[in-house]
């Protein structure tokens, strides 16, 4: 999964590699540029995730987990904004959204 991870003050390109599911909660992030198999480990809150049109990802509203898909990605604007397409009531709904969840099974 592609994502963005936040080292010191910007945030930097690169792929999952690794979660630690401990009192910690990291994950490794092989970052592009970075020789392969160094990985920089964060906490969840400072990896961003990086979707494309058509990726199906969970939204969150109301604290209710729905699975939703990307139909649009705004990358004029950081951090990027999503238009996501989802079902709530049985009818379909579109929003905006600069924060998606991931779970371990989207890796």
């Amino acid at each position: 999964m592609r994502v963005q991870i936040k080292y010191g003050d910007k945030w930097y390109s690169g792929s999952i590699e690794n979660i630690l599911q401990n009192k910690r909660n990291g994950i490794g992030v092989q970052c592009d540029g970075e020789k392969k198999g160094i990985l920089t480990w964060r906490i969840p809150a400072n990896v961003r995730a990086l979707y494309s049109k058509g990726d199906r990802v969970s939204y969150v509203k109301d604290g209710v987990r729905r699975p939703a898909t990307v139909i649009a990605v705004d990358n004029s604007i950081m951090p990027r904004s999503y238009s996501i397409k989802f079902k709530d009531d049985g009818h379909t709904h579109s929003t905006e959204s600069t924060y998606l969840e991931f779970d371990d099974d989207d890796v």
